[in-house]
């Protein structure tokens, strides 16, 4: 079977899937196994290709992406009609790789060893705050020096809460409430359309690891210490704890940065 050959036999199952058939698992069974292969190359994701859990959250929000707005960007592929002589495959597997690869470079974009460091902004002295308040605010240094009452402190830790929150995708959180229900991993892929029982661990552990950075955020901005997080947490010590927070600000500053 040529390459052609299996292309248009996916692309085929995507533009059914698009048109609101019920087929995201045989879909996702064909074509996650290119996706993984995209990810795995130095090539196509530079670095990012020689860390397993940089790919797999890569491949991960492909499947997120692609099943967004009930398959809404299959459906907008399908819908423009076709500007060159390419089979539908080949079209489907150029776009497809175009959309992984914007994927992988906004990922990289919020990882602090890829991203310049940038020095903290000022604190404005007159309207709301701006992103370079934001900047300041979440920086890895203290910030104590940019909130000016508690009540100010406690609105801002709530924002960045909730930042935390929606950066959760909805189909995660489902991953995550299925496996406290007690369900297998064999039950939360064939839930969620999942190739198999690795990608479901995987999915359910980067959603706990996500939860517990906006968890050490919350009992941080509380006032906790490092020890008490560990153990609210069950972290691995301490310094596991300081490490998840200053990760959870990091993330919070490279997003709210200008």
């Amino acid at each position: 079977m040529t390459v052609d050959t299996v292309w248009d036999g996916i692309a085929a199952l995507a533009e059914r899937l698009a048109r609101e058939e019920d087929l995201w698992t045989p879909f996702w069974t064909a074509v996650s196994p290119h996706l993984e292969g995209w990810a795995s190359s130095p090539g196509f994701v530079g670095r990012l290709a020689v860390d397993d859990d940089h790919r797999r959250e890569i491949v991960v929000q492909a499947w997120e992406k692609l099943q967004d707005g009930g398959s809404g960007k299959l459906r907008a592929f399908f819908d423009r009609p076709a500007d060159d002589q390419r089979t539908a495959g080949r079209r489907f597997r150029v776009w497809l790789r175009r959309v992984v690869k914007n994927l992988a470079i906004d990922y990289m974009r919020t990882l602090p060893e890829y991203v310049r460091r940038r020095e903290p902004a000022a604190v404005p002295q007159t309207g709301a705050p701006s992103h370079k308040y934001w900047h300041s605010i979440v920086s890895l240094a203290s910030n104590a020096a940019v909130i000016s009452g508690e009540a100010e402190g406690r609105a801002e830790a709530q924002r960045m809460l909730d930042f935390l929150d929606a950066e959760i995708s909805p189909r995660r959180r489902r991953a995550v409430e299925l496996a406290d229900a007690g369900h297998s991993p064999q039950q939360i892929s064939r839930a969620l359309g999942l190739r198999g029982v690795d990608e479901a661990e995987r999915i359910v552990a980067r959603a706990r690891e996500r939860l517990k950075f906006r968890a050490a955020l919350e009992l941080w901005s509380h006032g906790y210490g490092d020890d008490e997080i560990a153990a609210r947490l069950d972290l691995d010590g301490p310094a596991a704890a300081d490490r998840m927070i200053k990760a959870a600000k990091e993330l919070l500053r490279r997003s709210f940065s200008t």
